[in-house]
């Protein structure tokens, strides 16, 4: 019988420790009332819900998807009008987030595995710097979904353990993870068993 794969590790940004541990909470919530489904399998904007979620479950505020201008980035370019994905407040702590979502394999666990997870994270931290900050701290942050084919079902545990290890070479300031027993098969050709997020912060 398999059993719930989770953590929290906080190398700064130790405010965020409740948040991720509730964060952790909603997804095995989710994945008990839904029986068949699963937070993870589907986009950016479904995982920051959840994370927004686990902040107002905290007793947090959170917004989503709101406008404000832009920087693009380059000296005389003008600013544009864009979307911020997150403004969140934990305790008196006001941040800004700018989010992305990607697959990962975990079959072939390698240096390339780290390198695609850090460059998808770079992006978003990219990202939320081109925002202005007006006096809240800047967050880029990356959920992670990885898959393993079905044909490796047996195996499944100790692929999620590989994987996890390569994921804590990615570089950041806090991360959280989870893999809930219920959906430690859940998928078609490809096993989705969890997922991972990661927060770094400007």
């Amino acid at each position: 019988m398999p059993t719930t794969i989770k953590g929290v590790s906080c190398a700064s940004l130790r405010g965020l420790k409740g948040i991720l541990n509730e964060w952790i909470d909603a997804n095995i919530r989710l994945v008990r009332e839904w029986r068949e489904d699963v937070p993870w399998w589907y986009n950016e904007r479904a995982s920051i819900s959840v994370l927004a979620g686990a902040v107002w479950l905290k007793g947090g505020l959170a917004f989503e998807e709101f406008a404000e201008d832009k920087s693009s980035g380059q000296k005389g370019h003008p600013k544009y009008r864009g979307r911020i994905d997150l403004y969140l407040k934990v305790g008196e702590q006001q941040f800004i987030a700018e989010a992305k979502w990607c697959w990962s394999g975990a079959l072939r666990v390698n240096e390339r595995t780290a390198g695609h997870i850090r460059q998808t994270l770079k992006r978003a931290y990219a990202d939320i710097r081109r925002c202005p900050s007006n006096g809240q701290r800047k967050l880029g942050v990356l959920f992670v979904t990885p898959y393993i084919p079905a044909s490796e079902q047996k195996n499944v545990d100790n692929h999620i353990k590989k994987w996890l290890a390569a994921i804590r070479e990615v570089e950041c300031s806090c991360s959280a993870w989870v893999f809930p027993k219920e959906s430690r098969h859940f998928g078609g050709e490809n096993i989705c068993p969890g997922v991972v997020v990661l927060i770094k912060e400007v």
